[in-house]
């Protein structure tokens, strides 16, 4: 049974699919996973289908008493930008201005109009300056980007085996070691706290360093994405109830 939990949960986190089958949150949530590992065309293909089937926004309940904040056209624009679409992109950021779905959050209202503003100057047409006569030097050419370095699979299924298994000691040390890899995955600081925060608990809850550090991840991860839904099959209500305070 370990086993087989084990599995799904990696090919919830590293393989999400398209299923006529599927809810339009399942959707949301594997676009936001894909969002969150740079896979942006797969990413824009999943955010698509979910507002096929839910053209609303705001907290909306998925299943039982469990809600999401759900933004589609602006998780749309930001797939869009990272893909290069920038023409697609602003008209998605227009309808999530248009519906109003960041108004009330101001982080993503923020962050909205900073790629609207990218992607206006890269659609901008360039400015023609008059000709230097004078000899002048090369600029200089900046150094491309890194990309982000793919998530170690067999590290993360380690750190999983261990904190299915209780060993928060050692699902906090494969943790710790994926987020430095990839220091802006949400998902992967939301693991760490919630290995940071079962280590507190089976200690007795007495070592107040544990539990700080415990909610500095938990609230690194909900900084990365407000859209974050942690996976009830994995994480303790208790910890999903830290999560939600700390947005």
């Amino acid at each position: 049974m370990r086993a087989l939990l084990l599995m799904l949960l990696l090919l919830a986190l590293l393989v999400p699919t398209v299923s006529a089958r599927e809810e339009w949150y399942d959707h949301y949530d594997n676009a936001l996973a894909a969002l969150d590992r740079g896979e942006y065309a797969t990413a824009v293909g999943l955010f698509e289908a979910a507002l096929d089937r839910k053209d609303r926004f705001g907290y909306l309940r998925t299943y039982g008493n469990n809600y999401i904040r759900y933004v589609p056209y602006f998780q749309l624009g930001v797939a869009l930008h990272g893909a290069g679409d920038c023409a697609a992109a602003l008209a998605s950021f227009d309808q999530s201005e248009t519906r109003g779905e960041t108004v009330d959050v101001p982080d993503l209202n923020a962050r909205l109009q900073g790629l609207r503003n990218e992607c206006e100057i890269r659609l901008a047409p360039p400015a023609i300056e008059p000709a230097d006569t004078t000899a002048s030097e090369p600029a200089p050419v900046e150094p491309p980007k890194p990309k982000r370095p793919p998530i170690d699979r067999t590290l993360l299924e380690r750190g999983l085996a261990a904190y299915l298994e209780g060993d928060f000691a050692g699902s906090i040390g494969s943790f710790e070691s994926l987020t430095q890899a990839t220091p802006d995955s949400a998902r992967l600081r939301l693991l760490l706290g919630m290995s940071l925060h079962g280590a507190w608990v089976t200690g007795g809850e007495t070592d107040p360093g544990l539990i700080e550090r415990a909610r500095a991840e938990l609230a690194g991860a909900a900084d990365l994405d407000p859209a974050l839904r942690p996976d009830p099959a994995l994480c303790p209500p208790r910890v999903a109830a830290l999560f939600r305070s700390l947005r």
